[in-house]
């Protein structure tokens, strides 16, 4: 999976169909107060291009629809993988970062043992879903 960025609509760079890392240097970056909020400024840290200032991140003790509804409001940029894409947030536009090569492995497995069917259905859909998309 790709990331992308979440930008208000208004944003200079809310149209266009992919961005590099280099565009989005100066903007604010707005995290979760949480692990995953402290991965995600390591991310940026590694992402974006030596010669940039450390990025402005700000981290928010709130969820990730209400970081996207401040995203909304102009507050910032968040950060997700694209299946984020389709959750129905208004003023809200999903942009590609990076290269087509600049994507997100991810990796499971399922025993056959394990009971939990709302697992393997999850399972099964991530495997056709990459079959779909020509990744496996």
């Amino acid at each position: 999976m790709r990331r992308s960025r979440r930008l208000p609509t208004g944003h200079r760079l809310a149209e266009a169909s992919n961005v590099d890392w280099r565009d989005l240097r100066n903007e604010k970056y707005l995290v979760p107060a949480s692990p995953q909020g402290a991965d995600m400024e390591t991310f940026l840290l590694r992402s974006l291009p030596e010669d940039c200032l450390l990025p402005d991140v700000e981290f928010h003790g709130v969820g990730r629809d209400s970081l996207l509804g401040m995203v909304a409001r102009g507050f910032g940029v968040f950060v997700s993988l694209e299946s984020l894409v389709g959750s129905g947030h208004e003023n809200l536009s999903f942009v590609p970062v990076g290269s087509d090569t600049d994507k997100v492995s991810l990796f499971g497995a399922w025993r056959k043992e394990n009971g939990n069917s709302a697992v393997k259905v999850f399972t099964d859909f991530a495997i056709a879903y990459s079959h779909d998309r020509g990744e496996i």
